[in-house]
């Protein structure tokens, strides 16, 4: 996916709006929190897709169908512990590294400007 967005970036026939715009998306999928995102984003939605293909099944049962339901939401509970977000970030972090991806600094933190702090509150 990121080849195919650098060549949207390098193909000098696009507007420049579009080149920018991809230049940005490029920016961040080189990110180490873009590939733990997609990891977390993959972990979570893969099995209900899962789910949802099975429970259209013309062999599924109710009973079957309620205890695949069950299944996936105690997969969705375990994977809220931090022992599996640690286990994703692990992941993220060494496929990361082979695939040379930057770690992302720490997001500046927003204020509201300071008009907005010193108005008084009608």
């Amino acid at each position: 996916m990121l080849k195919t967005i650098v060549a949207i970036v390098d193909d000098k026939t696009n507007r420049w709006e579009i080149s920018c715009k991809a230049r940005g998306i490029a920016k961040e999928m080189k990110g180490m929190n873009t590939y733990l995102r997609l990891l977390i984003a993959e972990s979570l939605f893969f099995p209900c897709e899962e789910l949802a293909i099975t429970l259209q099944s013309s062999q599924m049962t109710v009973v079957g169908a309620v205890k695949s339901a069950t299944v996936l939401a105690s997969y969705l509970q375990g994977l809220r512990s931090e022992i599996k977000f640690k286990k994703l970030a692990k992941m993220a972090i060494e496929k990361g590294t082979k695939l040379d991806l930057k770690v992302s600094q720490k997001n500046r933190i927003s204020k509201p400007p300071l008009r907005y702090l010193t108005r008084p509150i009608k």
